[in-house]
Parts: C-alpha cells; structure tokens; sequence
C-alpha cells in the first residue's frame, strides 16, 4: 500500500442548516446541525484513505477541545496524525458554515491561536515508509521545509497550488509538481489564459505544471507541449472540497507508480464522484467505484 503524508491545514467545521442566511442580529433555529472536520491536507488525506492508501496528516493542533475532536475523527478515518505538530495551549482552527435550502454557504472561519510558525521541528524520519507528500497553502513554512526533505529522499512533492502563492515561493521552487486551481493560476501568473499561466509558471519552476479547470478537465504542460485530460461527466450535487479530493487523488497515483496523465486520470475521476456523491467526508469515494469510472475513459487530446 503506497502512503502519502499531507501537510497543512486541520480544521473543525460546525455546520448548521438553516432555511434562509441570518439578516439581523437576532437568535435563528437550525433545522439541522453536524460537526466534521476539513481543510485542504486535511480532506486530501481521508481521500486517499477512502482510495486504498496509507494517509499521514502533519497539521497545527493546539490541546484544546476542537483539536481533540479534529485527532479523534482522524482517528476514526485511519489517518494517522501522530506527525502533527501540537502546541500547549494552542487553539485549533474552526468555522462556522451556514446551509441554506438552496445548498449556498456563509462561512466564517477562525484560523487558530498559538501555532507554531516555524517547521524546524520537522524531520526527515517523518518520511519513513512515504512514497509522496502533499502540502497545502496554508503553512508555507512548513510546506517548505516537507518538500525539501521529499526531494532529498527522491519521492514526489506535490504542491496544492490554489491560494496565497506568494508565500510559497519557497515550496514552488522545491516542487516536483504544483497542481493550480484556475484562479490560483490567473492571481499568480496575472494571466487570463491558463496555458499563458501555466507557461509562466514552468519559466519561473522546474517542476511539473498543470490546472483543474473544472468541467474542462485538467490542462498540463509535458515537456513543453499541452496536454489536456477531460473531466468525467456527472450530475454535480456538491462540488466544494471537489480540489482538495483531486490534489490526494493525483499524489496518491503518483504514490503507486502512475505516469502523470494515468494519475490525472485517476484523480479526475475520485473528483468527479466526490461531486455527485454530496457533502463531506461521507461523499468521498471509494478505490473500486474510481477505478469503475476511468474503465470507460478515454485518452489525452
């Protein structure tokens, strides 16, 4: 089984649905109320457990109550946190998600207290039994130091390139693959054009460049040349966390061997079922149901 460790954020999400969005300061009755957990590395390392392999998380946790529920779900999901970084009387990140009848959001996050900043703690024996890493934006200090020791030990570190990208110059340079969003690409490059972007990124970066681009599928750069993988057709019922399914897809195919347009494969494919499966952890998809879906793909144009 190929194991992938994730870096970045871990958060707890209260999410309450409602009939309509507050407008006044006044009490409002939830119709219904849950809580899960989320964040970019965080929903990236339950997609790869639910796709048959081995999730690490490296988050900032605190000791407090929300951290403790953030490790136990982890827990429950067989994603190991132990190389998380806790702090004494740190807070964990949380939000607060409103869901109104028509499934539209209001959220309102709180990034956490106390966290560590710094990423010397971070070792090399934290790779041990890693075939790939994964960092998101939101410790680029961390996600630094984490790609530079991947590429001392020589496995794929895969950068989630969707926002504040400025601050992971650092992770970028190091990268041997950064994966954009459509407008983490357009903010970065200034570019309107993805190809023009992605161009732009490969003069400033040695690594692999590409872009999710929704419904248009993933466009990359291979030495050079553009190269396009179609997105899966599905009836979409929920397309948040859709990105953060597709970066743990991609890092796990390249975990397990893939060529890169096998794992762009295989990750449009769990993104896709992620979006007509629903809401939350309970909608990732499994291994067989994803590999069900690419038997009837077709090849890159």
């Amino acid at each position: 089984m190929a194991r992938v460790l994730t870096l970045g954020m871990a958060v707890l999400d209260h999410v309450f649905h409602l009939g309509a969005f507050p407008r006044e300061g006044e009490k409002y009755r939830a119709d219904a109320y849950r809580t899960q957990i989320g964040g970019p590395a965080t929903m990236a390392a339950l997609a790869v457990r639910r796709l048959g392999g081995g999730a690490s998380l490296c988050a900032r946790l605190g000791d407090d109550a929300n951290s403790h529920a953030i490790m136990a779900e982890l827990e429950k999901a067989g994603v190991d946190w132990s190389p998380s970084v806790i702090m004494p009387g740190a807070v964990a990140p949380v939000s607060s998600v409103y869901v109104d009848e028509d499934g539209e959001r209001q959220i309102v996050n709180f990034r956490g207290e106390g966290l560590a900043v710094t990423a010397a703690m971070l070792g090399d024996h934290q790779l041990d039994g890693v075939d790939a890493v994964l960092v998101d934006p939101r410790w680029p200090e961390g996600a630094e130091r984490l790609v530079s020791l991947a590429r001392k030990r020589g496995i794929p570190a895969v950068v989630d390139a969707e926002s504040d990208l400025e601050a992971l110059d650092g992770a970028m340079a190091g990268a041997t693959h950064i994966a954009f969003s459509t407008q983490g690409l357009k903010s970065f490059s200034g570019e309107e054009d993805v190809v023009a972007g992605l161009r732009y990124c490969a003069s400033r970066y040695a690594a692999w460049a590409g872009v999710t681009h929704g419904e248009k599928g993933v466009i990359y750069l291979d030495e050079g040349a553009v190269s396009h993988v179609a997105a899966f057709a599905v009836r979409a019922v929920d397309t948040l966390g859709a990105g953060d399914v597709w970066h743990g897809a991609f890092t796990l195919g390249l975990a397990e061997g893939r060529s890169v347009f096998q794992a762009v494969r295989f990750a449009n494919a769990a993104a896709a079922l992620k979006c007509r499966n629903g809401t939350g952890p309970d909608a990732l998809p499994g291994r067989e149901e994803t590999l069900a879906m690419m038997t009837g793909g077709g090849a890159p144009n």
